[in-house]
């Protein structure tokens, strides 16, 4: 159980990461680099925890989604964090523009 709730928050401090550090810089390299860092670390975990359960491909493929999930959400946060919003609308509007993928 730990083990899987620190792959999660692993994967959600990468997303994070790209958001805040590598989105704006041009750094297509390191952005692919976190990106498969990322989806290997939910594929893994998956693994893992899919070997754990009495319906394997299902509890893999949802434990796989949720860790993408919050790999993009981490990723959102850290764009609109980016930008230093002054309040809480403000930071609500980044993240609204980061979803769309217009920032």
């Amino acid at each position: 159980m730990f083990y899987s709730a620190g792959v999660l928050v692993v994967v959600s401090a990468l997303g994070l990461w790209l958001g805040l550090f590598e989105t704006f810089g041009g750094y297509e390299n390191r952005q692919r680099g976190i990106l498969l860092l990322g989806t290997a670390i939910g594929v893994c975990g998956g693994i893992h925890w899919s070997s754990r359960s009495t319906k394997p491909w299902r509890s893999g493929l949802l434990f796989l989604l949720c860790s993408w999930l919050l790999f993009q959400t981490g990723n959102v946060i850290g764009e609109a964090l980016y930008f230093g919003p002054e309040s809480v609308q403000i930071f609500g509007r980044l993240v609204i523009l980061a979803i769309q993928n217009e920032l």
